[in-house]
Parts: C-alpha cells; sequence; structure tokens
C-alpha cells in the first residue's frame, strides 16, 4: 500500500537518494571537464538547486510534478555540457557556445526557482464537499473517446502513407517546414485521456474486458505512430494511472528498468530515423553512444545561438508568440499564407528549418519577456502543477484527479524541450478538455441519479457493485 508522504522529517526515498548521486557524479564531472569558470560555476549552482529541491519533504512523492523539472533541468543544462566539454563539441553553425552557455544554464535554473515557488504556494481547495460519480457512464464515455483516438490514428496513417492531405482539406496538411499536421494529427491525442479514464474505471473483481482491448490497442497505435512525444504520451500517463489506481509507488528496481527501457526505446527510433532520413550517416550510428541517448539535448547549443542574438542584435518578441495563438488554430489548408509562429521563426532564421523546435520552452519565453519571464512563466507552471497536485492528494481515489495529475505530468516532460506555445496550447485543449466535459457529465448524471442519497449507505447489491456506482471521496 502507498503512504502519502506527509511534510515532517522520514527518510529519504529511493528516487531522492539516485538524485544526489546523480547530483555528485555531475559535480565531479564538472570539476574534471568544464574548464570555463563561468559556465563551471553556473553548471554547479544549478546542481545545488535541484539537489536542494529534490530534498524537500514533498518531493518524497515520486509522482510530484517538481520532478519533472529536476530531471529535465539535470540531464539539459547539467549533463549536456559537461559532454559538450568532454568531446570538445563548442562550436554550433560556426557559433562559440561557450560564449552564452553560462547564461543558458542560469535561465534554466531561474526557471526552475520559478516553477518551485509556484508549487510552494498553498493552496487549498474552496470545497470539500466529495464527488459522486457513476462508474458505468465513466466508462462509457472513456470508451467513446477511445474509439475517436484510435480511428483519428488509423485515419492519419492512411493519409499520411498514400498522401492524401489534399483530399481531406483542413483535417491534414503539410506545414512551412515540410511536416504533416493537421486536426487528424492533433486529435490523436484524444487517446491519452481516454486511456487514462479506461484505467481508472478499472476494477479489480470485474474487468471490463473491452476497455482492456481498448486500452491495449491504443497503446499499439501510440507505439507505431512512431513520434516520439506521441508514444511518451501513450505510454507514461497510463502507467502512471495504473499506479495511482493501485495506490502504489515503483520500486527501484522496476524505476531504473523503466528509465533504462525508455531511454533506449527513444535512442532506437533516433536511429531507425536517422537510417532513414541519411543512410550513410546514420548506420555508423551505436545506440549506446551517449549523444544518441541524449540526443534531444542538441537544443542547448541551438539556445545558446539565440541567447546570443536576442537582445543584442534581435529585440524581444514582447509577447507575439502568445498573439499567434488565434492564427495556430486556421486550418493550413484554407490559409496557406498564415506563417508559423515568431519563436519558430527566430530559430529557422539562425538555426535553420533542419533543427526543428530547436530550443527549450523557458526559451520561448526569454525571446518574448527576458529573464523575467522566464520566472513568471514557470511560476505560473507551478501554482497550476500545484493545484492538480493537491486536487489528487485530498481525494487520491478520485479517478479525475489521478488522470489529471499524470496528463500533467507527461505534458509537463513534453512540453519542456519545445518552444511552439501554440502547440502545446492545442495539445493542452486536446488533453484536458475531455477529461473536464467528461467529469462534468458523470458528476450532473451523479447527482440526479443519487440525489440525497450517501452511496456509502446504498444497498448491499448496489453497494458492492462497482460498475454501478463509486464511494464519494473523502
Amino acid at each position: 500500500m502507498y503512504h502519502y508522504p506527509r511534510h515532517s522529517a522520514s527518510p529519504l526515498r529511493w528516487h531522492q537518494i539516485l538524485l544526489l548521486l546523480a547530483a555528485c557524479t555531475c559535480g565531479v564531472l564538472i570539476l574534471d571537464f568544464i574548464s570555463d569558470p563561468g559556465v563551471r560555476i553556473a553548471t554547479l549552482c544549478t546542481t545545488a538547486v535541484l539537489t536542494f529541491a529534490a530534498c524537500r519533504p514533498a518531493n518524497r512523492d515520486i509522482f510530484h510534478p517538481d520532478w519533472v523539472i529536476i530531471a529535465s533541468t539535470l540531464v539539459y543544462m547539467v549533463l549536456k555540457p559537461i559532454l559538450m566539454y568532454r568531446d570538445s563539441d563548442l562550436v554550433f553553425q560556426g557559433y562559440t557556445v561557450r560564449d552564452t552557455l553560462a547564461l543558458v544554464v542560469i535561465l534554466a535554473t531561474i526557471a526552475a526557482l520559478g516553477f518551485f515557488t509556484g508549487t510552494s504556494i498553498r493552496y487549498r481547495p474552496k470545497s470539500s464537499a466529495t464527488q459522486q460519480y457513476e462508474a458505468t457512464l465513466f466508462i462509457k464515455l472513456g470508451l467513446a473517446l477511445s474509439v475517436i483516438g484510435a480511428v483519428c490514428y488509423i485515419a492519419y496513417g492512411v493519409v499520411a502513407g498514400f498522401g492524401l492531405y489534399d483530399r481531406v482539406g483542413i483535417l491534414g496538411s503539410i506545414n512551412a517546414k515540410g511536416s504533416s499536421v493537421g486536426y487528424l494529427f492533433e486529435a490523436q491525442t484524444l487517446a491519452t485521456p481516454a486511456s487514462c479514464m479506461l484505467i481508472a474505471g478499472l476494477r479489480r473483481r470485474r474487468l471490463n474486458v473491452t476497455s482492456v482491448c481498448m486500452i491495449l490497442l491504443l497503446l499499439v497505435l501510440g507505439i507505431a505512430s512512431g513520434f516520439r512525444a506521441r508514444m511518451v504520451m501513450a505510454i507514461a500517463p497510463a502507467a502512471i494511472v495504473w499506479y495511482l489506481r493501485k495506490r502504489s509507488r515503483p520500486k527501484l528496481a522496476t524505476g531504473i528498468v523503466l528509465i533504462t527501457g525508455a531511454m533506449l526505446s527513444l535512442a532506437i527510433l533516433t536511429v531507425a530515423r536517422s537510417r532513414t532520413d541519411a543512410p550513410a550517416h546514420g548506420m555508423d550510428q551505436n545506440v549506446l553512444d551517449p549523444s544518441v541517448l541524449l540526443g534531444d539535448t542538441n537544443i542547448v547549443p541551438a539556445f545558446a545561438r539565440i541567447v546570443k542574438e536576442v537582445p543584442d542584435s534581435t529585440p524581444y518578441l514582447k509577447g507575439s508568440s502568445f498573439t499567434y495563438i488565434p492564427f495556430h488554430v486556421l486550418p493550413r489548408a484554407w490559409f496557406p499564407d498564415k506563417g508559423v509562429s515568431p519563436e519558430i521563426e527566430l530559430v529557422w532564421r539562425l538555426t535553420g528549418r533542419q533543427n526543428g523546435f530547436a530550443y527549450p520552452f523557458l526559451g520561448m519565453l526569454y525571446v518574448n519577456f527576458g529573464a523575467i519571464g522566464v520566472f513568471l512563466g514557470f511560476l505560473l507552471l507551478g501554482w497550476i502543477a500545484n493545484r492538480i497536485y493537491t486536487n489528487w492528494r485530498r481525494q487520491p481515489k478520485d479517478p479525475f484527479a489521478q488522470a489529471y495529475l499524470a496528463i500533467f505530468v507527461v505534458f509537463l516532460f513534453v512540453m519542456w524541450p519545445r518552444p511552439h506555445v501554440a502547440a502545446s496550447c492545442a495539445d493542452a485543449v486536446f488533453l484536458f478538455a475531455p477529461l473536464a466535459l467528461a467529469r462534468w457529465i458523470a458528476t450532473l448524471r451523479g447527482r440526479s441519479r443519487y440525489k440525497g442519497v450517501n452511496i456509502g449507505r446504498l444497498p448491499t447489491s448496489r453497494a458492492s457493485d462497482p460498475q454501478a456506482a463509486w464511494p464519494t471521496y473523502a
């Protein structure tokens, strides 16, 4: 049984001990490989901040959103500079990265401090009233949503495989970079809340065979899509909801196996893509090479290149990335000249389109509002994360609270290395709007059916049937 950690003195959890060992190792490697004093001091300070945050009482819970920021910052902004100095790989497209690398690390530390501040703000829900949901309706809503997600996966595979973008209109198109996008592509995200709802609705005594089959189908389709972000969003939230539903936490061996398997899977996918795009270059890559395992960390030198230009040569965007959001929803098939978001246009102008969305989300905040925007933006994200986490802590058996927490944690992990705020907002709508709608419908049905009745005192035949109604959540 998983005992939710209290904010009092208690032994460190295994994930905190691993973080301490990793931080000590990084500290030794920093002193050994990084020769520039500025970068060395910045990375050591960042490691110290992350270590302090990891040892906070609240972070004894592995499901706390702080761990997404701790892990991402440690890998991207501490481990990546160590590898760059070790391999003497400090030149990015003719620009010497060491000139602004220290500033990049400091900005990441500011973002982490902002997020930790947001999660530290005390939040008390306005109402402590318990919710009553009808389990049968909840599962039916999850099945309906899963069917939509599965159809979108299959339809997108057909459209992309046969190049039918011109025939599906607004459902699919080619963006300015040459990648396939459209509402059909975005709607695949509906599979994530669907699988979370189905897993949260399972009961040990009466497993719904249809639900299990749909969950497996969505996982297979997410893996088969070939997009790393889609794979992560298909698997990780479902796994987290499973642990939350069991009220247990991953053990040390399980955690190591999951982390190792995830890194190897992403590395294999990276090598497979490179062999497809450039066979002569990709055949020589080794899956176990750190440069392949940590291939996504190449956003760090690209961000260092952008920091050199902004604001010295290029002025701040002053929020134009956010004003582009309404234009993002316009179908490119009908509005081919709508262009791309300013933060993406900036990175393409400086680093080339072949680098994709090549800098982290904090970079988007920086090019718009500077360092203060980085702190305030992550402060807001931390505040939202704290509300979601606190609601789950208050009602840990609530299936919607479980789904919200699992999806938000993984969404934050996927969003961190991406600067495209409009695309992130679109993903958030497809991830959280179905949950909000399903919760509203299930709550109305539960209130109307059991109005004035304490579900805990229902007749034995009704109260023991998990498919009839769930007990109130205290």
